[in-house]
């Protein structure tokens, strides 16, 4: 990065081993340790958890649930803000990992090679980091659009 180029920072969330996506740095509200869980039946399987925090029951994602459709037990969950026209609203997601911070350059944005339908739903745009892709994830389509997986349309064979 050169001295006069543009940085800002982002929160770089680890999922799926060594796979990445990215938040704004002000996204992030807290990261919990061993958080209590409450199981919501008949819930889509990558957010079938709610957590009670400050007086708000908020949804809690697992990113590999939803990218690899895999399980992936976790420990720890991220809770992050995002606005929805001029309300804040909350989310929280299940890791592995403890978020990363990194600083992002105009000059690391890349096109994104992975252009599945769940990408162009869920990320807003994409950046390299140490020779990976990275999207930066658009948090209030992620959490406010219900069954997000089932708005993608499948090809149809013929």
């Amino acid at each position: 990065m050169s001295q006069n180029e543009a940085k800002s920072k982002a929160w770089l969330l680890k999922y799926n081993n060594n796979r990445a996506v990215a938040i704004s740095v002000h996204a992030m509200q807290e990261l919990i340790f061993e958080p209590e869980l409450q199981e919501l039946p008949y819930a889509p399987d990558y957010c079938r958890h709610l957590y009670h925090w400050n007086d708000l029951i908020i949804p809690v994602m697992n990113l590999t649930t939803l990218i690899c459709d895999k399980t992936e037990t976790s420990h720890q969950i991220l809770i992050v803000a995002f606005k929805q026209i001029t309300q804040i609203r909350f989310g929280a997601f299940q890791l592995n990992d403890n978020p990363e911070l990194i600083e992002v350059s105009d000059n690391d944005f890349c096109r994104q090679a992975e252009q599945s339908d769940l990408w162009s739903q869920i990320s807003l745009s994409c950046f390299r980091n140490k020779n990976k892709e990275i999207p930066i994830l658009d948090l209030a389509k992620l959490f406010l659009t219900p069954n997000i997986k089932a708005t993608i349309v499948k090809p149809t064979s013929h």
